[in-house]
C-alpha cells in the first residue's frame, strides 16, 4: 500500500491509499561513475587542496598506499 497525498497548483488535492506492486532492481543500471561521466558540470569541478590530516585522502583512481603502523609494540613505553 502507498499513501499518496498533496496539492496541485490548480487547487486540486488528493489523499488516497493505493495498492502498488513492489519492484527492486538488485543491480543498479546507472551508477556513480555514469552520473559523473555524463555531467559536464560535475566533471568541471577542480579539487581543492586540503591541509594534511583534516580529511582522509579519497583518491579513487589508484590503490591505497601502504602506511606505517602507528601502534606498533616498539613504540610503547617499557614497563618497570
Amino acid at each position: 500500500k502507498v499513501h499518496k497525498y498533496g496539492n496541485s497548483t490548480t487547487g486540486e488535492s488528493w489523499d488516497i491509499v493505493v495498492d502498488e506492486e513492489t519492484y527492486y532492481e538488485a543491480e543498479p543500471h546507472y551508477g556513480w561513475a555514469d552520473v559523473v561521466g555524463d555531467s559536464s558540470q560535475l566533471l568541471s569541478i577542480e579539487p581543492r587542496e586540503r591541509p594534511p590530516g583534516v580529511l582522509p585522502n579519497l583518491d579513487f583512481s589508484s590503490p591505497p598506499s601502504p602506511q606505517a603502523d602507528d601502534d606498533s609494540p616498539n613504540d610503547l613505553p617499557a614497563s618497570q
